[in-house]
């Protein structure tokens, strides 16, 4: 919730901002199926949703597209924002950081499986789990290994 909003998408990847008070629509904009229902994440006044195989970026006011990023597999989960970074996985086993206000890549990682679950980011350092039956602690910002590669 922000600004007196709830925020929420459906399986056919409509994205929802309702008044929190109400329960009446501010406004509603239609993405791409979606195979996960996961929440969208709001974070910053922006919100985040991962719909097919992209990852869109909505003014929470608004509802105003900001940008959209197309992945090479269905996304998987919902994604994290940190550090003015965007973190989120796909099914075509892809670890990816993008700005946040901008929605540019800035590094990814290919991993021997799908990406599962959402990513966890925490003082500095992106976590995600693989098929590959590792989890995967990188740098944030660079997206190098911290040396805390697990088997699984």
């Amino acid at each position: 919730m922000t600004g007196g909003g709830v925020y929420l998408a459906d399986y056919l990847g409509t994205v929802y901002a309702l008044d929190a008070t109400t329960g009446k629509d501010r406004w509603r904009i239609a993405t791409e199926a979606r195979a996960s229902l996961e929440p969208v994440l709001v974070a910053v006044g922006n919100v985040h949703v991962g719909s097919g195989s992209a990852l869109y970026t909505l003014d929470a006011v608004t509802g105003t597209p900001k940008w959209r990023f197309a992945a090479g597999g269905d996304v998987v989960g919902s994604p994290v924002v940190a550090d003015g970074r965007v973190h989120f996985g796909s099914a075509d086993h892809v670890l990816y950081t993008l700005d946040a206000a901008g929605g540019q890549l800035r590094w990814k990682l290919a991993t021997g499986g799908e990406i599962t679950g959402s990513p966890v980011a925490e003082a500095g350092v992106v976590y995600a789990c693989s098929k590959d039956r590792c989890v995967y602690a990188l740098d944030a910002l660079k997206g190098t290994g911290t040396g805390n590669r697990a088997r699984t």
